[in-house]
């Protein structure tokens, strides 16, 4: 019995997503109560979801608003628990009902849930509440199919578990050729007013080539793993049928084999099949929002004779479908934007094209939209108002003061807006409007009263009211500028049409001698046959540089067929999740290093710090963090970047942190043990100059 429900300040369902165990269990309960008639496998309701829960929202409000102290999770007697979390004005609710989700597993789950939300919708997390059923139901369903596949990769790939991007491993001419496929396809992109800045390769769920424009910013690597997240939701099908390199401890279900209530609303109420609503059982996606997303790329008569001859595929006419889909036997190509992060703003708008090659492979642009400089200056005004809002700009931001300035430049640069866009008409009342309400908060006395409030805890009423008021005005001006679908020619669509066709069609005959390679290669990328000899006893490996957040790992295989190695394999496997999971749980507590026994193996676990001249660091200020739900990870936030700003000065500066999981056999002694993960350090060393220092002695 599994699902998560997401509520917004009315208390009025703002998401929700259940199995059936769970919309049995709800329904139930709502029929002993009088809320709903019969039958029980009706699909949910968001009213007698909204009343049955509505306990656990009273008392969660009461408790967090009143006394400052919320929920973090309640357990009945039967075994069922809850897990609560608050972001913003939406508070997320876990549920479990069969024991095989920790309390650390299901806050993980919601924190990824949450970005989820933000990296589809942006700062816009209302339209989650679509007045339309058929569109609502749509997004629900797309959202859960990302949640489901996080939980499937969370649980089968170290990447996932470990939140770092694993790169493919391959012979330096194969890597410089496929560099030279990115930048052929980045300049085609180039050529149709598609301002591509990132042009990425991905087999699988490693990242093969990443070619970007020089005056580009850096992909935050969170939104790498999100990118990933997306195309392994879109195009299922490429996946392997069975993931034998990986475990599945206690898998939660998956989109594959668990119908979401989304789905089954859609089925019962006799709405559009979910195929067009970005299911993943078939090749349509879903796009959810923002400047083209969400539109079709048509294609006329002509247009479709060039498509016939170049790919004998069909063009796709229909006006309202969310993109162009070719014939049945070719993955469809999905447009759509994201938000995706820039340094301290979280809400940057760019349009992704997701181009399907080959099995298992997948090429992803990156495109910049029209005045993007904009959109990070009104989402970072957006980020700091929210910050306000929640008494937490000590944190984030700095002193009252600070905030009042920051503030105040933020909006006046956001008011002469108007003047650079060619129709500011449609503009200048509501940035006006922004600026008169400024004029009137920071007139009465706002930095004192901020300066009261972080000694009281919490803002007074009026300014508060002020502040949301103000917030909400820049919010609706984001949703303008970057949310509403801009307009599109037929001719710019049937344009881009025949440039994708066209980069997909040379990429799968460039890239076709090697796709099989590719594949096999992304299933078993790294052997641990070349340590062996100089470390005997290492059985497997994890090495993660948190700086740049990049995985090395080992393919853990038998060179056998007998059940009792593979069962072994398999308890590996599954106690390696559990010790990642439960040192997780110990890195907030300032514990840095561990050694477990579990079975017939040692599972080692160390993190430590460097300064930019390999030199190793000790802590200054031991972590020792009381703040809610902070698990190690870079999807949600980056806690190991908070880690180093907590537990160094900033003479230090820049500081490098790496991360080392390895697993030993129990007849080796812990004194050698160490000296030999010093020297896998070292051998690492010699394939990357990433670290100059051995790892300390525990």
């Amino acid at each position: 019995m599994k699902g998560v429900v997401v509520y917004d300040k009315s208390n009025d369902v703002a998401f929700m997503e259940a199995d059936d165990q769970l919309r049995l269990h709800i329904n139930a309960q709502a029929v002993a109560r009088g809320l709903m008639q019969p039958p029980v496998e009706q699909p949910l309701n968001r009213d007698v979801v909204m009343q049955v829960l509505s306990p656990f929202m009273t008392s969660e409000r009461f408790l967090n608003y009143s006394l400052k102290s919320a929920y973090r999770s309640v357990q009945t007697e039967d075994g069922q628990l809850f897990v609560f979390m608050q972001f913003s004005e939406y508070i997320y609710i876990a549920i479990n009902g069969d024991g095989t989700e920790t309390e650390n597993y299901l806050t993980r789950k919601l924190s990824v849930l949450n970005r989820i939300f933000h990296f589809t919708f942006g700062p816009i997390l209302s339209e989650l509440k679509s007045d339309n059923l058929s569109k609502r139901l749509e997004r629900w369903n797309f959202i859960a199919q990302i949640l489901n596949t996080w939980c499937r990769l969370y649980n089968t790939e170290e990447s996932f578990l470990l939140e770092a991007v694993e790169r493919l491993q391959v012979n330096p001419d194969l890597n410089c050729k496929c560099i030279g496929f990115l930048e052929n396809a980045f300049l085609t992109m180039k050529s149709v007013d598609e301002e591509a800045i990132h042009s990425m390769l991905f087999v699988n769920s490693k990242l093969l080539s990443l070619f970007s424009d020089s005056l580009a910013p850096a992909v935050d690597i969170s939104d790498t793993l999100m990118i990933i997240l997306i195309i392994r939701t879109l195009f299922p099908s490429f996946s392997p049928n069975s993931d034998t390199s990986h475990p599945a401890p206690e898998t939660p279900r998956t989109s594959e084999n668990q119908s979401t209530s989304a789905t089954r609303m859609l089925r019962e109420n006799n709405l559009e099949s979910p195929s067009q609503f970005g299911s993943t059982s078939r090749t349509k996606g879903v796009a959810a929002g923002g400047e083209v997303s969400g539109r079709t790329i048509e294609g006329s008569d002509d247009v479709s004779e060039l498509h016939d001859s170049l790919s004998s595929a069909e063009a796709g006419n229909a006006k309202d479908e969310m993109f162009w889909t070719p014939e049945a036997r070719l993955p469809a190509f999905d447009k759509r934007v994201v938000f995706l992060r820039r340094g301290p703003v979280s809400h940057v708008p760019h349009v992704m094209h997701c181009v399907p090659i080959s099995e298992a492979i997948v090429l992803v642009f990156i495109c910049k939209i029209s005045r993007v400089e904009d959109s990070v200056a009104i989402a970072r005004l957006l980020e700091i108002l929210g910050c306000v809002l929640a008494v937490h700009w000590t944190e984030n931001i700095g002193s009252a003061a600070t905030v009042s300035k920051l503030l105040d430049s933020s909006v006046k640069a956001i008011v002469n807006m108007a003047q650079y866009y060619g129709n500011p008409e449609t503009l200048l009342e509501p940035l006006q409007a922004i600026g008169d309400k400024w004029k009137e908060i920071y007139s009465a006395s706002f930095a004192e009263q901020l300066e009261e409030s972080e000694t009281a805890g919490e803002l007074n009423q009026r300014t508060r009211f002020e502040l949301q008021q103000m917030y909400n005005q820049v919010l609706d001006l984001f949703y303008r500028l970057f949310f509403v679908p801009r307009s599109v020619s037929t001719e710019e669509k049937n344009k881009m049409m025949i440039n994708l066709i066209g980069i997909q069609g040379r990429l799968r005959l460039s890239i076709g001698d090697y796709a099989k390679f590719l594949v096999v290669k992304s299933l078993n990328n790294f052997t641990l046959t070349s340590y062996l000899e100089k470390i005997p006893g290492l059985v497997h490996f994890l090495y993660v540089d948190r700086t740049e957040n990049h995985l090395t790992t080992t393919s853990l295989a038998i060179g056998s067929d007998r059940k009792s190695d593979k069962m072994e394999l398999l308890a590996i496997k599954r106690n390696l999740w559990k010790v990642v999971d439960q040192m997780q749980s110990y890195l907030p507590q300032g514990y840095l290093s561990a050694t477990i026994l579990k079975g017939n193996y040692y599972y080692n676990y160390s993190l430590w710090f460097e300064n930019s001249m390999g030199k190793a660091l000790t802590i200054q200020t031991p972590l020792r963090t009381t703040q809610k739900f902070l698990l190690p990870g870079i999807i949600s936030h980056n806690f190991y970047r908070m880690m180093m700003s907590k537990c160094f000065s900033k003479d230090d500066h820049p500081i490098r942190c790496y991360e080392l999981i390895t697993v030993h056999t129990s007849n080796m002694p812990k004194s050698l043990m160490h000296e030999q993960c010093q020297k896998l350090v070292k051998l690492l060393l010699q394939t990357s100059s990433v670290s100059s220092s051995p790892l300390p002695l525990m």
